[in-house]
């Protein structure tokens, strides 16, 4: 498991793509890994833009617990309740499960080197 924290003041400048992307370079050069999957909750749209600015594809979805607050009755979350179902885990969360292959991410590497 991987995870990218960051501090609110510096959400939205590219660090977490930059970290990512440095990341994914040792796994597919140096580590040799075929492919990265992940998923991504369906209502993170600052995680879903970076993986599909590093070239990652969405290939499916799923339902799974929530860990977090309970969005379905508060107004304010409104915009996303679609993304939330009471389900066999109590509170769930659509997930989007994405893949990045090394092939395409060698691609776009030599695609964006100038």
């Amino acid at each position: 498991m991987l995870g990218i924290d960051l501090r609110p003041e510096s959400l939205g400048q590219g660090y977490g793509t930059d970290a990512l992307g440095a990341f994914l370079h040792h796994f597919f050069e140096n580590m040799g890994f075929e492919r990265m999957l992940l998923s991504v909750a369906a209502h993170n749209t600052r995680a879903r833009r970076c993986y599909e600015n590093l070239g990652f594809h969405t290939n499916g979805t799923h339902w799974d617990a929530h860990i977090g607050p309970d969005v379905t009755g508060d107004a304010q979350f409104a915009f996303v309740r679609h993304l939330f179902r009471r389900g066999p885990l109590g509170l769930e969360s659509l997930f989007y499960d994405m893949r990045l292959d090394r092939k395409a991410w060698r691609k776009r590497q030599s695609d964006t080197t100038p």
